[in-house]
């Protein structure tokens, strides 16, 4: 009889360990954040950008805002400028414009005496957008390049190339080492004024345009840099790459970044 008391009390104990276990297991389950698919991959409205561009007080936060547009899709070729407008508060649909978005504060000069305005030239980084007569998007291009050259103007000094080439060879998307080679633009170690070789962009991203330079009857040569991310293919982030022309000197003659493959 004592046996079988110590055998119930034993199963007993057994169980009441089980059951709080499970209770336990239940409530941690209970406290684990519930992310449903739709949420993890939610896209912000154009409206939301809009905001977000307005706010933005630099022209590195406005581009960032474009960047985030072409990634998540709402800018791409088909789809309507009149996304593009809603952001940037451009008018792009209602008239037969260039497609040109300017994200740095423009120098304004004053009237002379005469009330004549003297010209000035854009500065800074854009986006040019292409589109046809229905007002749908055809391709678009990021750079900082106007009349006259690209070159740094706030007086502050490049980082070492070697600095971005360690940064490029340790990012594993694309849209970090897009960004390596946006910071190469706006810190000038990647522009038109120098001149600068082309040999400065092989140096960054271990490629070799150095080594095919036109002849002088070709003239210049574009050499594109894939920022894909390898075996990830259908993401708009992967799709970014750094186009860049250069002369039988081996200068930079242009360069524009895109996910927009002609």
């Amino acid at each position: 009889m004592e046996v079988n008391k110590l055998k119930w009390l034993h199963a007993a104990m057994i169980a009441a360990v089980a059951l709080l276990c499970s209770c336990a297991g239940e409530k941690q389950r209970e406290l684990l954040p519930v992310v449903s698919s739709s949420e993890a991959k939610s896209q912000a409205s154009t409206a939301e950008l809009r905001d977000l561009y307005k706010a933005a007080k630099s022209e590195r936060e406005r581009r960032a805002i474009a960047l985030q547009a072409i990634d998540q899709g709402t800018i791409r070729p088909g789809a309507p400028v009149s996304n593009t407008d809603e952001i940037f508060s451009t008018r792009f649909a209602q008239a037969s414009s260039p497609g040109v978005i300017l994200f740095a504060d423009q120098v304004s000069v004053s009237p002379g005496p005469e009330g004549r305005a003297e010209a000035v030239g854009y500065v800074g980084s854009y986006l040019d957008l292409t589109y046809d007569a229905k007002g749908i998007i055809q391709s678009y291009r990021i750079s900082n390049l106007h009349k006259g050259g690209s070159r740094r103007t706030d007086g502050k000094g490049p980082a070492p190339v070697a600095e971005l080439k360690q940064l490029y060879d340790r990012a594993k998307f694309g849209a970090e080492r897009r960004d390596v080679a946006l910071r190469a633009i706006d810190e000038g170690i990647i522009q038109t004024f120098g001149p600068v070789k082309i040999s400065t962009v092989d140096a960054i991203f271990s490629t070799h345009l150095a080594s095919e330079l036109p002849t002088k009857k070709q003239v210049t040569r574009t050499g594109i840099i894939d920022f894909s991310d390898k075996g990830s293919p259908g993401k708009n982030e992967s799709d970014w790459f750094l186009a860049v022309e250069y002369d039988y000197s081996g200068n930079i003659s242009s360069y524009y970044l895109s996910n927009v493959h002609q």
